[in-house]
């Protein structure tokens, strides 16, 4: 079980808790727990800083960089 998934497992449980631990609702239960933990994971990402907002390059960056016609350090060098 991944990460995200124990995370909504817990909360999940938490919400059935929190109702009387209904028989009749895990799926409701299931369902809305992955709601609350996609939100929590997309503020999550959101709050994370920019990789090009600081000037740093990443694997990624660099790769699409290059994939794109060339690395910008490169080209400045044979300027």
């Amino acid at each position: 079980m991944g990460r995200i998934d124990e995370r909504i497992r817990a909360r999940a449980q938490r919400i059935w808790e929190e109702e009387g631990r209904p028989s009749d609702k895990a799926d409701m239960h299931w369902e809305r727990a992955k709601q609350i933990v996609a939100m929590e994971e997309s503020d999550r990402l959101a709050a994370s800083p920019c990789p090009q907002a600081d000037g740093t390059e990443t694997p990624r960056t660099r790769a699409t960089t290059d994939a794109a016609g060339g690395n910008p350090s490169k080209d400045a060098r044979s300027t």
